[in-house]
C-alpha cells in the first residue's frame, strides 16, 4: 500500500465494544481498542493515500453468538435494537463494501 500510494483497511469491531456487555471485558476492551488505534492510523497513514475506518456491527443473523441465543435473549436483543433484528451477513459485507470503495472517508466509525 505505500509503494502504491493507496489503500483501504475496514477493522471490525463490534457493538460491545462501544456499549459494553456483563461477562465479556476482555472482548469489549479489545474491540474498544480499535477505535483509537485506526484514529492514529489515518492520521499516521493518510498522507500515503492509506485509509483505515472501522465497523462495529452488533448480532449477525444465523452466526456465532446470535446462533445460541436463546428465545428471550433474541427478544431482549432485537427489543434493544433500534431496527428490533440483528443484522444480515450481507448488510455488514455492504458496509464494509462502501468503506474500501470510498476514496475519502478516513477513520471513520460506522456503527
Amino acid at each position: 500500500m505505500l509503494k502504491q500510494q493507496s489503500g483501504s483497511v475496514v477493522c471490525v469491531g463490534s457493538s460491545v465494544g462501544l456499549e459494553g456487555n456483563a461477562g465479556q471485558v476482555g472482548y469489549a476492551a479489545s474491540k474498544a481498542a480499535l477505535g483509537g488505534a485506526v484514529k492514529s492510523l489515518c492520521k499516521e497513514y493518510g498522507r500515503y493515500g492509506i485509509r483505515f475506518n472501522t465497523i462495529h456491527p452488533g448480532l449477525i443473523e444465523n452466526t456465532g453468538m446470535a446462533s445460541k441465543l436463546s428465545d428471550e435473549q433474541r427478544k431482549h436483543f432485537n427489543d434493544s435494537c433500534c431496527l428490533g433484528r440483528a443484522a444480515r451477513a450481507e448488510e455488514v459485507a455492504d458496509a464494509v463494501g462502501f468503506l474500501l470503495k470510498n476514496t475519502y472517508v478516513n477513520g471513520t466509525s460506522l456503527e
